[in-house]
C-alpha cells in the first residue's frame, strides 16, 4: 500500500495564486507565443506542490516536488535506517514585498510529523497535520504502519 501526503504549496500561496493569473492570462492570449509561456509559467507556478510517498509494504519512502501536478521518478529510501518519528510545530512565513516597498506577509502553521536519522534529528516531514490532536492519532498510526517508534512529542 502506498501512501501519498502532500505538504504543501512549494512556492506559497501568495506565488501560487499569481501562476494561476498568469495561466489564465496566457490563455487569453494563447495565439501569441507570449500567451503560450504565460500558460507553461503560470501552470507551473500555481501547480506545485511538495509531498512524499510512503511504501508501507516494502518499508520505503520517497520525497517529491511536482510540477505540473506530475510525480517524477525519484529515489526510494529504505525506512530500517531511521530511528523513529516526531512531531514537531511548523511555522512558515511567506514575504512579498509590493513596488511601493509595503510587505504582505502570510503565515501558516501546523504540526509535522517528522521521521528521524540514527543521531535522532529530524530528516524528512513525511505528514502534515493541522491540530496537535491529529497529528498524535497519525503518528501512532504510522508508527504501527513502518513499525518505528515515536520518540517525542513536542
Amino acid at each position: 500500500m502506498i501512501e501519498n501526503n502532500r505538504l504543501g504549496k512549494t512556492f506559497g500561496p501568495q506565488l501560487s495564486f499569481s501562476g494561476w493569473i498568469l495561466l489564465i492570462f496566457g490563455v487569453l492570449f494563447i495565439t501569441d507565443f507570449m500567451g503560450m509561456v504565460l500558460v507553461v509559467v503560470g501552470l507551473f507556478l500555481g501547480s506545485m506542490a511538495d509531498g512524499v510517498l510512503i511504501d508501507a509494504d516494502q518499508r520505503k519512502i520517497k520525497r517529491y516536488s511536482s510540477p505540473f501536478g506530475l510525480n517524477f521518478p525519484g529515489r526510494w529510501e529504505e525506512i530500517g535506517t531511521h530511528a523513529g518519528l516526531v512531531i514537531i510545530p511548523f511555522r512558515k512565513e511567506y514575504a512579498v514585498l509590493s513596488r511601493s516597498n509595503r510587505r504582505n506577509t502570510t503565515i501558516t502553521s501546523d504540526f509535522r510529523i517528522f521521521l528521524t536519522c540514527s543521531n535522532h534529528k529530524p530528516r524528512y516531514a513525511i505528514k502534515a497535520c493541522p491540530t496537535k490532536e491529529e497529528a498524535v492519532l497519525e503518528a501512532e498510526k504510522l508508527s504501527g504502519l513502518l513499525h518505528v517508534p515515536i520518540m517525542k512529542i513536542a
